[in-house]
């Protein structure tokens, strides 16, 4: 019997000791419940980054396409405006022909430029609405300055 009772004893020990030891308090069940949420809404934010990210990947692309053509037939453009200002000079007989054509020069070097900022640009990918405001700056720029240099010429 005193085998019996030190048997029972033994082994209601050894259960307390598993049920404390097996258990974990509510507060520790609650922390961790917690750590999981954050960890799976820091998840969530990271993949809805990306996928913004990604978006505007693809919209960039599809604005980068339609950009280039324009740009290029702007230029092709300015290139047209250019040789008939050369033309021009030439039968002028004006006495500004070479300051003329030292302006004319420098537009044209000027537009050449715009095609290589665009064949960078397509290699690069860089920040495209830094490109994108820059390039349409210089273009304008150019723009102008053919206009303004056709007005002085055919007076």
């Amino acid at each position: 019997m005193k085998n019996t009772i030190l048997k029972f004893a033994m082994a209601s020990t050894l259960m307390a000791g598993m049920i404390f030891t097996g258990c974990e308090s509510s507060e520790t069940k609650m922390k961790d419940a917690q750590d999981e949420v954050k960890d799976a809404k820091e998840e969530l934010n990271e993949a809805q980054q990306e996928a913004k990210a990604e978006a505007q990947r693809k919209q960039d692309a599809k604005e980068w396409k339609v950009f280039k053509l324009e740009a290029e037939a702007k230029i092709k453009q300015n290139d047209a405006l250019i040789a008939q200002l050369r033309d021009r000079m030439k039968t002028s007989g004006n006495t500004m022909d070479k300051l003329y054509a030292n302006k004319i020069d420098a537009l044209e070097e000027q537009n050449k430029n715009l095609k290589s900022k665009i064949f960078a640009y397509e290699k690069s990918q860089s920040d495209w609405e830094t490109f994108k405001h820059e390039f349409n700056h210089d273009m304008d720029q150019l723009t102008q300055a053919l206009n303004d240099l056709t007005v002085k010429n055919t007076n």
